[in-house]
């Protein structure tokens, strides 16, 4: 029974080996898991970057559960694994709060036509990801979804904005705000983003 173990050891660490991932595996001999249905090697992941300590993932050989279940006289060995929902969320989370998904959010006041022929410009010429409000929120719940969001800036399009063609914008990272006409502020994007 012993040597039985061992060799898979060596089966399965030849197989890491081969495969070159052995430098991200240790071996484990107190790790247990499911001792009523796994019938061989069992195995757990955890995420490499250590950004959380506990296991997203696990599983192992069973050789027994569809042999049984079967019940026609042959054997299925199998190998199962499952992955944990809340570790990988907290991983998804963490990893979400440091990316941008939006890097220009628009606020229209009344301006939603000049807003929508911007933001068109914007994705067109520069590549750049725009959200645009529609729902009317108040200017400071704006403010708020953008920190929330991780968006790097606002932009509050009012009708002075739209007829002087006089743009403010706010960089939400330096908290500072500045004025450009539409070429400057292609420009001022562009070497910022």
């Amino acid at each position: 029974m012993i040597n039985e173990g061992v060799n898979e050891l060596n089966e399965v660490n030849n197989y890491l080996s081969e495969l070159g991932i052995i430098d991200s595996c240790k071996f484990t001999p107190t790790l247990a898991r499911g001792l009523s249905i796994y019938t061989g090697i069992v195995f757990e992941f955890y995420d490499k970057l250590g950004r959380i300590s506990s296991a997203i993932g696990g599983g192992g050989r069973y050789n027994k559960i569809i042999t049984n279940f079967m019940d026609n006289g042959n054997s299925y060995p199998a190998i199962g694994l499952s992955f944990g929902l809340e570790p990988i969320f907290v991983i998804l989370k963490q990893e979400m709060e440091k990316t941008r998904l939006i890097d220009i959010y628009m606020v229209p006041l009344d301006t939603n036509t000049e807003v929508l022929k911007l933001a068109t410009k914007f994705r067109e010429n520069g590549g750049f990801r725009v959200l645009i409000e529609m729902n009317k929120k108040k200017i400071g719940k704006c403010f708020e979804y953008a920190e929330r969001n991780n968006i790097k800036y606002v932009m509050i399009v009012g009708d002075n904005e739209a007829n002087t063609g006089t743009y403010k914008i706010k960089d939400m990272d330096k908290k500072e705000e500045y004025s450009y006409t539409l070429e400057e502020l292609n420009k001022y994007l562009e070497s910022n983003n």
